[in-house]
């Protein structure tokens, strides 16, 4: 049956998303009456850790080869400053959007999920993605 995530108990979490077998969390860090778009905002992720292809962005290869989890939600720090406004997760991937409109992605990248290189190996730029 449902249950209450308690490392969320007393927060304002604003969006979720649940990829293969790890979840991301979107957390309002201001006060709850702030406009959506102007609070500051933390990303959580918790769940497994595999194959070290950073799906939770926790860092490295996100955690200790002998730690096959990460049970409770951590905060990923490299996104502290990016206010991110909306996020989904893929199978072993995920992509947020800032309050600027920018698009972040981590995660497993074999298949251009992320769209770190093209077909080519080349770098995408952003002006290329609309033209």
């Amino acid at each position: 049956y449902p249950r209450l995530v308690e490392s969320f108990k007393n927060l304002r979490v604003l969006k979720v998303s649940c990829g293969g077998s790890f979840t991301i969390a979107v957390v309002q860090c201001n006060h709850p009456g702030d406009q959506p778009l102007s609070a500051k905002t933390h990303v959580y992720s918790w769940g497994v850790l595999r194959n070290g292809n950073g799906r939770l962005g926790i860092g490295g290869n996100d955690g200790p080869s002998t730690m096959p989890y990460q049970r409770r939600p951590t905060r990923v720090a490299t996104l502290d400053d990016a206010n991110i406004i909306e996020i989904s997760a893929g199978l072993a991937h995920t992509l947020a959007i800032t309050a600027n409109g920018e698009v972040m992605a981590w995660g497993k990248n074999t298949e251009g999920q992320c769209s770190f290189f093209s077909t080519l190996g080349e770098a995408i730029m952003s002006d290329d993605v609309c033209n």
